[in-house]
């Protein structure tokens, strides 16, 4: 539970860190506008110097905001880099001869709340409340006598106080949106959780269902869940259909893995583990139970899961024995017809059947294996998966041994 909610607000700052980098670009886009509203004589009251000084500032930040977030990513100090450098780029804005932007150190304190981080939106306060009273005190000297009907001095009290009372206000705001938004989002995590593991008591119940009912399986559904995961970390590394298999698919294509024979329920103990080799009937019997898998898994499970991981979950029960160049079954599919996720399955659960004792063979080798598998590429499998598979001749060894393989192994 806690390493999900970790997870998720480490992605979150990343992402906000993203943003910030790009908002630093646009505040660059700040003084253009106000050349043009200097050139049509429509906003003309500001200090040249200031001006210039100010922009050159502002490209800085913006420039040095790129070239941190692309080297170092990950570091825990970008939030405070990027949040301080946009403080300096308001600051330099805002002392500009009238340019008045005060409300914009409101504006940094809500972009601190895309972290949804109270602790830091709060530090984020002080530092903005600092920078604010310093262009106060700086303003109240260098306005011109024109914009004011008091003396210099009564106008930066009163000024002064007004925006920091101002400021307070938002800043209590901003710190309890943050806190509701954190404490939202931990309750939906946990509520998350919970759904996910009813789903993985599903997963496991229906896994030692099949298994007890099939007794030429064993560890196949454990195992063939190592492989899914294992080639879906390849292709990843590799960057190979992205779309399809990602960070957020992974996960659900390892946890879908163990339904794909789920279909097996409804075949007869005579069939499923008879010695020898089926009858021409026999074999229909047994190629009903991709049909008859997704099926169930439509009807029953969808009320109660996750609809992305039931669809994938479908799609490898009903795909996992079609074929490349459509000579498999039940729907005799082509290529790109098959979904990505079947593609993976079923190769994955041709490598396990090969590389166990079944009571009408024997295990092959490793390098017996992934030849018979490379001899099916193009025509049963995929061939881009295959040649991934191809790569893993130690890490499938580990799997087929009983091992478990770490993301630290990748």
């Amino acid at each position: 539970m806690k390493e999900s909610i970790d997870n998720f607000f480490k992605t979150n700052e990343k992402n906000v860190n993203s943003i910030l980098t790009k908002l630093g670009f646009l505040l660059t886009l700040v003084y253009p506008g106000l050349v043009i509203l200097n050139k049509l004589k429509i906003y003309n009251d500001f200090s040249m110097g200031y001006f210039y000084v100010s922009w050159a500032i502002a490209i800085f930040f913006a420039c040095l905001f790129y070239l941190v977030t692309k080297r170092r990513p990950n570091s825990v100090f970008n939030k405070y880099f990027l949040i301080i450098g946009i403080e300096i780029s308001v600051f330099s804005l805002s002392i500009l001869n009238g340019v008045i932007v005060y409300i914009t150190y409101i504006l940094v304190v809500l972009l601190s709340c895309m972290y949804f981080d109270q602790f830091f939106t709060f530090q984020v306060e002080i530092i903005s409340f600092v920078y604010m009273m310093i262009s106060f005190s700086l303003r109240t000297k260098i306005l011109p006598a024109v914009q004011i009907e008091t003396t210099r001095a009564d106008w930066g009290v009163n000024h002064t106080a007004a925006g920091a009372l101002e400021f307070a206000l938002f800043g209590i705001f901003a710190f309890y949106l943050t806190f509701a938004i954190r404490k939202i989002l931990i309750s939906i995590y946990e509520h998350k959780r919970s759904i996910q593991n009813v789903q993985n008591q599903l997963v496991f119940g229906f896994a030692n269902i099949i298994e007890a009912k099939d007794e030429n399986t064993g560890e196949h559904i454990k195992k063939t869940s190592e492989y899914v995961w294992l080639l879906c970390i390849k292709l990843m590394q590799k960057g190979l259909y992205p779309e399809d298999v990602n960070e957020h698919t992974t996960p659900l294509m390892v946890s879908a893995a163990p339904f794909h024979d789920l279909g097996k329920i409804c075949i007869p103990d005579s069939i499923l583990n008879k010695e020898g080799a089926l009858t021409k009937e026999e074999f229909s019997i047994i190629q009903r139970h991709p049909r008859d898998g997704a099926e169930f898994i439509e009807k029953k499970m969808r009320p109660i899961g996750d609809p992305e991981l039931i669809e994938i979950a479908r799609d490898m029960s009903l795909c996992h024995h079609e074929h490349m160049d459509g000579t498999g079954y039940p729907n005799r599919l082509i290529g790109d017809e098959i979904p990505i996720c079947a593609r993976i399955m079923t190769i994955a659960d041709i490598l396990d059947a090969l590389l166990s004792v079944r009571s009408y063979k024997k295990a092959y080798s490793i390098p017996e294996s992934f030849s018979i598998i490379k001899n099916m590429a193009g025509s049963a499998l995929d061939p881009v998966i295959v040649d991934t598979l191809l790569e893993c001749d130690t890490e499938v060894r580990v799997i087929r041994d009983g091992g478990v393989l770490t993301d630290d192994e990748f």
